[in-house]
């Protein structure tokens, strides 16, 4: 997955990275009333096409039924992707750098361990 989201399609990303529930259009227009209905229709078509979000459910929006989005990929998979192995070297370092617990450190640590043991195990 390399998709480069356009301006509107993050913001949509981004209201359905931040539920925790299933969206349906009129749902993502109460959150972000900065896109209209119109511009959220087209958007969400584009990302179905993308497989960026699938239609989880199907729900009523007053007394119309609609279909309740999802996002296929996670925001972390979406940057994670977006950036160099460069980029991501100096984010970590900079996040290492910059922490203040060692609860912090410890996790960082640890998945630094897991990720070691599973490498050598498939050599």
């Amino acid at each position: 997955m390399t998709t480069q989201l356009t301006k509107k399609e993050l913001q949509l990303m981004t209201v359905l990275w931040n539920s925790s529930i299933a969206l349906s259009a009129n749902d993502i227009s109460n959150i972000n009333p900065d896109l209209n209905k119109n511009t959220i229709q087209v958007v969400l078509k584009k990302l179905l096409d993308k497989d960026l979000i699938k239609v989880d459910n199907i729900g009523y929006s007053g007394t119309v039924l609609t279909r309740l989005y999802v996002p296929v990929v996670s925001q972390e998979a979406y940057v994670s992707q977006s950036l160099t192995n460069q980029t991501m070297k100096k984010l970590v370092a900079n996040f290492i750098d910059s922490s203040d617990t060692m609860d912090d450190l410890s996790e960082i640590e640890k998945r630094i361990a897991q990720k070691k043991k599973e490498l050598l195990n498939e050599e």
